[in-house]
Order: structure tokens, then C-alpha cells, then sequence
């Protein structure tokens, strides 16, 4: 599953190409106008889960769980910029 999560990571800042900005969706216009911005904090994402993936090998607990934390700081972060609030 980690391995899993590195891969997604890695793969963040290609999500968005320029000219994807178009339809309906749940991430704001700004990733395609602000690629620097959202590139920046995708690589702070995929950082933090290799270093997650690191730890889990090490079986260091108190290391994963401090990544873990700086995993979740960064997706939220680029939620609160980039993404629509969820619909009700």
C-alpha cells in the first residue's frame, strides 16, 4: 500500500496539464493557472510519503508516525487551495 501511495505521489504534478481546466470537477481552477503553487506542494506530498515508505521499512514507529503527520499537513494544505468544497 505504501508503495501505492509513493506512486500516486509521484505521479501529482502530472494530474493537471495545462489546458485540463475545463468541465466540472472537484479541483479549482488555480492548479492549471497556479502549476508552480500546486507543483511545489505535490512535491512536498511525494517527499513525505517516501519518507513514509522509508520508515515503514525501518519499522521506526515514532518516525512514521511524525511522516504520517507531515503527509497529512501537505494533502491538506493542497485541498484547501486547489480543491471545490464537496457538494451537499
Amino acid at each position: 500500500m505504501v508503495n501505492a501511495v509513493v506512486g500516486l505521489a509521484s505521479m501529482t504534478d502530472t494530474l493537471f496539464p495545462k489546458g485540463s481546466d475545463f468541465g466540472d470537477g472537484c479541483s479549482k481552477k488555480g492548479i492549471c493557472s497556479k502549476p508552480n503553487e500546486f507543483k511545489t506542494v505535490a512535491m512536498a506530498v511525494e517527499k513525505s510519503a517516501c519518507i513514509i515508505s522509508k520508515d515503514m521499512v525501518d519499522g521506526d514507529a515514532s518516525a512514521l508516525k511524525g511522516a504520517f503527520g507531515g503527509l497529512c499537513k501537505f494533502c491538506n494544505a493542497c485541498r484547501k487551495v486547489f480543491r471545490m468544497p464537496k457538494q451537499t
